[in-house]
């Protein structure tokens, strides 16, 4: 009898154990329910700047933005770079995001200026240039979508009328014909601080709908892309190790290098969002630990339709993009931050 009773005992802890595991999302590493498929490797490719964006074409060719780098198209075959650095026809200079519109790569700069590169047999050449019209007060540009005519660049706008010892702006801007039409997104913060231009912000096109993320919450804002309205906030459940933004970066005159260290310390130091993913499925999210006894990264998925966070997993790659059910990581973190990666290596992962 006492057996039996251990028994139903342990059946029913394990229940609990159980249900609470699922209200919780369960954690495990990343390779616990995801394999590699493939790995490119190309350790004489060094980069050295932060990662801005990536997207996979229908040739299973991978474009990366980065900081000092450019864009490179990376494939298991090797690396490319889009174009020269310049201010000529075809050239980058001031790029700050891109948009992949087959059979168009889009360079989006801080000039406002629009670079189109036609893909044909299989390579990408320098179509046209467009511009966004603008005042002195375009938006730091973080990323871009291109949709219904329209284009919605993510990054900070500041208002012009910024009085006290506070700085307040717009995170989303919306362009047709060339013209602003609406900014959208209004933050204000405490403090002259950098922070608001530095923060990073996410953008993505899912049904009929712009879904956006700061990098300094978990929290999702959808807008509506007919009316050009926000029409919904999700506000997602915190892991239990999440770290909190603190203190911005206060305005002061900075030697480069002591800035860029202020600068790498403060993007450390919190658990950044550095991507997410929208699927039919799942919400997916990568955020930063900032626990040094940790892996560098959470891989955070919630149900797409209640937002129940659902599945943690740890990892020391950087989340890219996603196609077709396979997952591009580029290996080791991000170049601007992490000091192991320092070369061109993509790892591909498919769920077991």
């Amino acid at each position: 009898m006492q057996g039996r009773s251990l028994i139903i005992f342990s059946i029913l802890s394990f229940n609990c154990f159980l249900s609470s595991a699922l209200s919780r999302g369960y954690s495990q590493s990343l390779n616990h329910d995801f394999v590699t498929i493939e790995r490119w490797r190309f350790p004489n490719e060094v980069v050295t700047g932060y990662i801005f964006d990536a997207f996979i074409d229908s040739d299973e060719q991978l474009a990366l933005m980065f900081f000092r780098d450019g864009i490179k198209v990376v494939s298991s075959h090797g690396v490319e770079n889009l174009t020269r650095v310049g201010q000529g026809p075809g050239e980058m200079q001031r790029w700050a995001a891109m948009f992949l519109m087959e059979p168009f790569l889009i360079d989006i700069e801080n000039s406002g200026k629009l670079i189109y590169f036609r893909k044909q047999n299989h390579k990408y050449g320098y179509e046209k240039t467009l511009w966004l019209r603008h005042d002195f007060n375009f938006p730091h540009v973080k990323g871009a979508v291109y949709s219904n005519g329209k284009w919605y660049l993510a990054g900070f706008s500041s208002k012009l009328d910024n009085k006290g010892n506070r700085v307040h702006g717009y995170y989303l801007s919306i362009y047709k014909n060339g013209r602003q039409t609406k900014r959208l997104l209004f933050k204000d913060f405490k403090g002259l601080c950098r922070g608001p231009y530095f923060l990073a912000a996410h953008i993505r096109h899912f049904n009929n709908s712009i879904w956006m993320m700061l990098a300094s919450e978990l929290q999702v804002y959808v807008f509506d892309i007919k009316k050009d309205i926000l029409i919904r906030k999700i506000f997602l459940k915190l892991p239990a190790f999440y770290k909190k933004i603190q203190d911005y970066i206060p305005f002061k005159r900075y030697p480069l290098e002591k800035l860029i260290q202020i600068y790498e310390s403060w993007e450390l130091s919190y658990s950044r969002v550095e991507n997410f993913l929208i699927t039919e499925k799942n919400l997916i999210i990568q955020i930063r630990t900032a626990d040094s006894s940790k892996s560098k990264f959470a891989l955070l998925f919630y149900n797409s339709k209640h937002f129940n966070l659902e599945k943690t997993y740890y990892c020391d790659d950087l989340l890219l993009c996603e196609k077709d059910g396979r997952f591009y990581f580029f290996e080791y973190g991000d170049p601007g931050l992490d000091e192991k990666a320092q070369f061109v290596s993509i790892k591909i992962y498919r769920e077991k």
